[in-house]
């Protein structure tokens, strides 16, 4: 079933299509990858989502408590996960008893362990843990998704049933990694992806043809500066894309309802 055909006319069904959301569970903003063309980037999250998001029109209204993130979920166009892999087993939250929702992750963690100058991106002091809803809880609480397009940063999920869940409740199309999902580099190449397709409006499967070489190993053109780059030999994404690759995503500023045909039948 291709969901795209129908797309143009049905997003305008969803009276709150102008609303877009994310959960942005990482902390890597600023930190910087090389991507295969050798060229420096920063993974300036937090204000690229925001502006892409809230562009042309879009309302874009961030969260990290599931509590609030579920009243938008079900009405947003648009929607980007950036978190912790939870072995592609559900959404990772910030319980709202450790402390008020937020637009963008936690506060960083200053403690103490053998891991110390690492990966610590969040607060692992109890009780300010991040917690996760299983994709069979969040199969029970969603209802229709609305032709919502969403978008994944989070090690193997899409390798696993969260992109059914996603389009058993009506999503238009789902985009994200089968294999690693690391911040910065893939927050990096997701902000070039949104870029392209959120702010430029370029198709999703041709917004990510454009940025496959510097982010990813792409075998297709045989040219080593992809295949043995420093951004192709430090990770492997395996990017997939559910849905219709020649997909636009509905703009409030430039899309109007189509005109209803008048038929016998």
């Amino acid at each position: 079933m291709v969901r795209s055909v129908l797309y143009p006319a049905i997003i305008f069904g969803n009276p709150y299509r102008n609303i877009t959301t994310s959960s942005l569970m990482n902390y890597q903003d600023g930190n910087q990858a090389t991507g295969n063309d050798g060229k420096r980037y920063n993974a300036y999250t937090s204000r690229y989502i925001e502006k892409y998001f809230g562009a042309y029109g879009r309302d874009y209204r961030g969260h990290c408590a599931w509590d609030n993130l579920i009243v938008d979920q079900e009405r947003a166009s648009l929607y980007y996960y950036s978190g912790h892999g939870t072995g592609g087993g559900g959404v990772s939250y910030h319980p709202e008893f450790a402390g008020p929702d937020a637009w963008r992750g936690y506060a960083y963690w200053n403690g103490k362990t053998a891991r110390s100058g690492g990966f610590t991106w969040y607060d692992v002091d109890p009780p300010n843990q991040y917690n996760l809803v299983h994709f069979k809880w969040a199969d029970y609480y969603w209802h229709n998704l609305h032709s919502q397009f969403v978008a994944w940063m989070s090690c193997t999920t899409f390798a696993h049933y969260g992109p059914e869940i996603y389009l058993e409740h009506g999503a238009v199309a789902a985009y994200g990694n089968a294999n690693t999902g690391l911040s910065p580099h893939w927050e990096i190449h997701d902000m070039q992806f949104f870029k392209r397709c959120v702010y430029e409006g370029e198709p999703i499967g041709i917004a990510y043809s454009h940025i496959y070489w510097i982010f990813e190993r792409d075998f297709t053109t045989m040219d080593p500066t992809s295949i043995y780059g420093s951004f192709a030999l430090n990770i492997d994404s395996d990017e997939v894309i559910y849905g219709d690759p020649m997909l636009y995503l509905y703009s409030p500023m430039h899309w109007t309802m189509p005109e209803p045909v008048d038929s016998n039948l």
